[in-house]
């Protein structure tokens, strides 16, 4: 069983028992992009945390420093999105949005700015399942796009997640962020997140390259460790 995790795990308790979390954050991120520009070569290799909030604590409302109009996406907003990345396909996205699923978009000046889903039925977030319990939510596939980042977008749509996901009637919601993506975890941390652990994932670049390895799995998520990408 894989068991690196247990040793971030430990030193983010120390850093924070110490005072010097913020420190500790910029080190992992560093650290995360080292590891990746080292393995490269030879896999591909991705580092994320889980988060965890409890819907029924307080949620204060966030906005940005650009003002945006922001609203559920239409069929027609899913559908400019398809091809953002290669986990975007047409299939994936209409599924889970016909499942009843909310994605939030904001736009400024009729142009796409920014995204953000919450899910809570069983889908994809990128190469893992996402497996949530009655009553539980999974915030997922957030994205400013180039020209609007750096203004606060990506938390302002988080905040209003959390919102509507109590107003649903929602107890919990969990959610993801590559350790190396200061700018995503530093949203979750403004916002009061919980950071419950971290997963790993490995995928050989030449033999084995049709399997995924890593671990450990983390309520909602679980590892495909099948290598197709287009899920």
């Amino acid at each position: 069983m894989f068991r690196g995790g247990a040793v971030f795990e430990t030193w983010h308790t120390v850093a924070g028992v110490c005072g010097m979390r913020q420190s500790y954050l910029r080190f992992r991120a560093l650290l995360a992009r080292g590891l990746i520009w080292v393995l490269s070569p030879v896999c591909e290799f991705e580092w994320s945390i889980m988060f965890k909030k409890d819907l029924g604590s307080s949620l204060e409302p966030y906005r940005a420093r650009l003002a945006t109009k922001i609203f559920p996406a239409r069929e027609e907003d899913i559908l400019a999105i398809v091809g953002c990345t290669r986990f975007h396909t047409h299939d994936v996205l209409m599924d889970r949005f016909r499942a009843g699923n909310t994605c939030l978009v904001a736009k400024k000046d009729g142009v796409m700015a920014a995204f953000n889903w919450v899910v809570i039925n069983n889908t994809m977030d990128a190469c893992y399942f996402v497996e949530p319990d009655e009553g539980d939510a999974y915030c997922m596939d957030a994205r400013t796009f180039d020209p609007f980042r750096g203004q606060g977008l990506h938390t302002e749509l988080l905040s209003r997640l959390l919102i509507h996901a109590r107003k649903t009637g929602w107890r919990q919601a969990f959610t993801r962020a590559s350790a190396a993506n200061s700018s995503s975890w530093k949203s979750h941390v403004r916002l009061g997140w919980d950071e419950v652990g971290s997963m790993f994932m490995f995928r050989p670049k030449a033999f084995g390259k049709e399997r995924r390895f890593g671990g450990p799995d983390r309520y909602p998520l679980r590892l495909d460790r099948r290598a197709k990408d287009n899920r």
